[in-house]
Order: structure tokens, then C-alpha cells, then sequence
């Protein structure tokens, strides 16, 4: 497992997972629903670091790296959910519930000299 460097967000989007399901439909136009599990997966963090230092940029980039992509498990510091109500229990379902892995590399925008923007989008699975 790789961690991700305890950083805070500037702003974070949270897609929740879905439920797998699949509706059958007949030529007569009946239908029957299935469900083939009892828990959401494919939950997306999506996170902006907004004009940090280009050392912490760096540091979101060696995590990417040494997690191999999206090979190895992502540990969620504690930093990432700052702002977030605990009591709301969203956070504490997101970090319980799902492993996380990066979905696609970082996107690092230079700012200007020695500032960067960064966007990470992680994917939340049920491994196991």
C-alpha cells in the first residue's frame, strides 16, 4: 500500500458507487431486474490541489509512481477529508468501505514559477 502524501484538498468531487444491476427486458416488453450484489462499488474521488508548492506536487507524483498507476492500494491520510463533517458519516464511509487506487495519472498544471495545480481522480473499489 502507498500513501498518499497528507495534503489538503482545495475542493473534492465524490461520485458514489453503483449497485451492480441488470434489467432483462422481453420482446414483449415485460422486464425483470436483477441485482448480483449487496454493495456500491466504483466510487470516484476526484480532488483539486489548487497553487501548492511544486515540492507537493512532486509528492502527489511519487505516490502515482510508487503505487504503480492504479496497481497497488492508495492509504487516504487523514488531511484528505479535512472539512468534511464526521458526524455527516460520509467521509467515514468513504475511507471504511472502499480501497482506494489512482484511475488515471495526476493532472499538474503549472501556475507559475515554483506553483502548481493538481488534479487527482481516485477510483474506490471492494477488493477481497
Amino acid at each position: 500500500m502507498t500513501e498518499f502524501p497528507s495534503i489538503v484538498p482545495t475542493s473534492r468531487n465524490v461520485t458514489l458507487g453503483t449497485y451492480p444491476v441488470k434489467r432483462f427486458n422481453s420482446i414483449a416488453g415485460t422486464g425483470i431486474t436483477r441485482i448480483y450484489g449487496s454493495q456500491p462499488f466504483g466510487s470516484v474521488l476526484e480532488m483539486n490541489f489548487e497553487n501548492i508548492p511544486d515540492s507537493s506536487a512532486s509528492l502527489i507524483s511519487d505516490c502515482h509512481n510508487n503505487a504503480r498507476g492504479g496497481y497497488d492500494q492508495i492509504g487516504i491520510p487523514e488531511a484528505l477529508w479535512k472539512g468534511m463533517e464526521k458526524k455527516s458519516g460520509l467521509s467515514l464511509k468513504l475511507e471504511r468501505d472502499y480501497i482506494w487506487r489512482f484511475a488515471e495519472p495526476p493532472r499538474i498544471t503549472s501556475v507559475r514559477p515554483g506553483r502548481s495545480s493538481v488534479t487527482v481522480r481516485l477510483e474506490g473499489m471492494r477488493d477481497g
